[in-house]
């Protein structure tokens, strides 16, 4: 019996730790911008990746079922303990997406500021609300 149970466990453990998160598997954070009027306009940022060794997108996006309008979006990632990056800015049609190309084996926290509706609706990570995204290398 007693092997048994060691042997359930054993299993158990082997499951959870090949399903456990580790630092530079793939994440997508979304943090939401709505704008205080009817119907919200919950415009998106969003930080997926990595999408190639090392390398992250950021995107801004129009709502879903909007047409595509002209945005802006400035990202600067930080690493722990570290000065700011250059900030990389990117200015087109949504969706529009800013690539960071983050040093392995770095905690990050990534600012961004964000722009839609041809610049009428700003959000940004430091609004009360908002945050930036974290990440690990």
């Amino acid at each position: 019996m007693l092997r048994r149970s060691l042997l359930v466990a054993g299993v158990i453990a082997t499951v959870c730790l090949a399903f456990a998160p580790v630092a530079g598997a793939a994440t997508a954070q979304t943090r939401t911008c709505p704008l205080p009027v009817v119907g919200g306009d919950p415009d998106t940022v969003t930080l997926t990746g990595p999408v190639a060794p090392d390398v992250y997108n950021v995107t801004s996006d129009e709502s879903p079922g909007e047409a595509s309008h002209l945005n802006t979006l400035t990202v600067v990632a930080t690493p722990a303990g570290g000065l700011p990056l250059a900030a990389e800015v990117g200015v087109g049609n949504s969706p529009n997406t800013v690539q960071l190309n983050l040093q392995p084996g770095q905690h990050y926290t990534i600012q961004w500021l964000a722009g839609f509706d041809f610049g009428v609706h700003l959000c940004t990570s430091l609004l009360p609300g908002q945050a930036p995204f974290q990440v690990d290398t």
